[in-house]
């Protein structure tokens, strides 16, 4: 795992590189989502994600997931250096 930030066009900018299995791109938007989780057999109630992605929201940026370079998902957060 790489983490990396940048200030880039008036946001700073967060990427989190995974070198993991990545997230399909159907599943990239419900992953967000308080209780959603892709892997069953491992413990956790699904609330990482959904809480990240609110403490993001409530600074008006956002998060989208791509595919790393890396091989697994790539996490990119923008949030406004106004905000």
């Amino acid at each position: 795992m790489v983490v990396s930030a940048k200030h880039k066009e008036g946001d700073f900018c967060l990427y989190v590189d995974d070198d993991g299995p990545g997230v399909l791109k159907k599943n990239r938007a419900s992953i967000l989502n308080r209780g959603k989780r892709l892997d069953q057999t491992k413990e956790g109630q699904g609330l990482g994600l959904s809480i990240v992605t609110d403490i993001v929201n409530n600074y008006q940026g956002h998060i989208t997931i791509e595919t790393s370079g890396l091989g697994g998902a790539l996490f990119k957060i923008a949030i406004p250096l106004d905000a």
